[in-house]
């Protein structure tokens, strides 16, 4: 191997190596870019009708968009359309400790689901 072909692999690998060390950091911070300063895109839609179309300003910059009322129901609003709905005895059941996916559990559960019973009959 000739000197000239000595000096251009050791060259190579020099680039090889230094894009090696150097893209595994570049990778992350692409993502973290992407994720953190995504394109911004002018929305041509025009403003639904559930939505008023805002503007806020602070700090030199301008941000327009829509607010928009929440469809989800609020709180204890499916619990009274459902109380609303049956149509036999009403019955209060107490939930102690209502928390979570803990609320329905031991004895609160039986008293629901005997109410439940008697409504259907």
């Amino acid at each position: 191997m000739t000197l000239s072909r000595r000096v251009g692999a050791f060259a190579a690998l020099i680039v090889l190596g230094a894009i090696a060390w150097i893209i595994p950091g570049q990778v992350a911070a692409w993502g973290a870019g992407a994720l953190l300063y995504p394109v911004r895109q002018h929305v041509a839609a025009s403003v639904p009708d559930t939505c008023a179309s805002v503007e806020f300003l602070s700090a030199g910059t301008r941000l327009r968009g829509w607010r928009c009322g929440s469809d989800a129901d609020r709180r204890g609003d499916h619990s009274r359309r459902v109380f609303e709905a049956v149509q036999s005895k009403k019955r209060l059941i107490i939930v102690p400790d209502a928390a979570h996916n803990r609320s329905l559990d031991g004895d609160v559960w039986n008293d629901i689901d005997r109410w439940i019973d008697d409504a259907l009959q």
